[in-house]
């Protein structure tokens, strides 16, 4: 966990993909996570248990210089238009791939899954994009969803997780929030000695940055942008023995 804190704190850009995302399930029924196994298959183990889902934050790759020249990938692109099929020389273009080494990064496990139904496939359901709970969660906790409904709830019928989201993305003011009642998180946490953290960061930004199509010019602009001044960020965690059910 320091070192997560650590390298998320460090960072002049967090971007998109330091910090992973859970997957995506495009083809499940809603109302079928938590009753099949046909929800987030490529998580379930032969014995019907689902493992839990693990990605590594800030892993990185760089160019591996003990390599040598020799382990370089060499990639040849063959071009068939206008060239003669004889003619090795006129239809392949060559470059040279720099061997490149994987640098570990933090590995940790993401509690959500985003539901991505693609709508073309039924006009009865046009509604996707919103999280659900990862399978290890739904299955160590007994939850299950309802009436087709987001929300999940627990062996007696309370709700256990809530799903909402608000706002128009265009006018970048949309947010989505997934809450997990405490008592089965602190639950979960317990079971699997975990601690919860959120990486919140994000992008401040001018109000009228655009004369129609075009960017403004702003100097100033371009220096806070520069050095990354516009960039913030907070590292909160949630400990499940300190935590107080109310």
């Amino acid at each position: 966990m320091d070192t997560l804190r650590s390298k998320f704190l460090s960072i002049d850009y967090p971007g998109n993909q330091k910090i992973p995302e859970g997957g995506e399930d495009h083809y499940v029924f809603a109302g079928e996570p938590g009753h099949r196994n046909s929800f987030a298959r490529h998580l379930l183990k032969n014995n019907d248990l689902y493992r839990r889902q693990m990605a590594e934050a800030f892993d990185d790759y760089e160019r591996d210089y003990s390599a040598g020249e020799k382990q370089s990938l060499t990639i040849k692109i063959a071009s068939m238009s206008g060239a003669a099929v004889d003619d090795e020389d006129a239809s392949v273009l060559e470059f040279d791939v720099p061997t490149t080494r994987h640098v570990p990064g933090v590995r940790l496990e993401l509690p959500s899954v985003g539901f991505g139904w693609e709508s073309y496939h039924s006009t009865l359901n046009t509604f996707s994009g919103f999280q659900i709970p990862a399978p290890s969660l739904i299955q160590r906790l007994g939850l299950s969803c309802r009436n087709r409904e987001v929300d999940f709830f627990d062996a007696n019928g309370r709700p256990a997780t809530l799903y909402r989201q608000a706002g128009e993305g265009h006018f970048g003011d949309k947010h989505k929030l997934l809450y997990v009642r405490a008592d089965l998180l602190r639950r979960y946490l317990k079971e699997t000695r975990q601690v919860l953290v959120w990486c919140n960061w994000g992008e401040r930004d001018w109000l009228k940055k655009m004369d129609g199509y075009n960017l403004i010019p702003n100097e100033g602009r371009q220096r806070v942008f520069q050095t990354h001044a516009h960039i913030h960020r907070t590292f909160s965690q949630w400990f499940a023995k300190d935590c107080v059910v109310l």
